[in-house]
C-alpha cells in the first residue's frame, strides 16, 4: 500500500507536458499605480478627493479646508494625512466626521493623503 501511495504521489508531482509549463501572464499598467488617485467629476478643479498627493507636483503647499462629509455619507469620516516622501507619517492626521477641518499641507512634506467620501479645496 505505501509503494501505491508513494507511485501515486511521485506521479502527481512530476514535472508536467510542456504545454502546461508556462506560468498565466497578467497585464500591468505601465505608469498607473495604487496610489494614483483619479478623476472624480464630483470634485471641482483645484481641490482634491480621497487619494495620495505629492507635494509640489500635484498639490501646492499651502492650508486646506474640508466642509466635512456630504449629507447622507454612509460612513461621514474625512481625513488628511502629511507624509515624508516615503510614506512615513508627519504628525498627527487631521481628521473629523463632523464639520469642517483643516489641514496645513507644508513645501517640506513629501505626500498629503485624504480619505473619506469629502472635497477639500485651497482656504482662503
Amino acid at each position: 500500500m505505501t509503494q501505491q501511495w508513494a507511485g501515486a504521489f511521485a506521479a502527481a508531482t512530476s514535472t508536467p507536458p510542456s504545454s502546461a509549463t508556462t506560468a498565466p501572464t497578467y497585464p500591468v499598467p505601465s505608469s498607473a499605480s495604487a496610489a494614483e488617485p483619479t478623476a472624480d467629476p464630483a470634485v471641482p478643479v483645484g481641490s482634491f478627493g480621497q487619494g495620495t498627493y505629492t507635494v509640489g507636483a500635484e498639490i501646492a503647499p499651502g492650508r486646506y479646508r474640508t466642509p466635512g462629509a456630504p449629507q447622507g455619507s454612509l460612513f461621514p469620516f474625512c481625513a488628511a494625512f502629511r507624509q515624508e516622501a516615503d510614506g512615513t507619517p508627519i504628525g498627527i492626521p487631521e481628521t473629523t466626521n463632523e464639520g469642517p477641518a483643516y489641514v496645513t499641507v507644508r513645501a517640506s512634506d513629501g505626500l498629503v493623503q485624504f480619505s473619506g467620501d469629502c472635497v477639500w479645496s485651497p482656504a482662503s
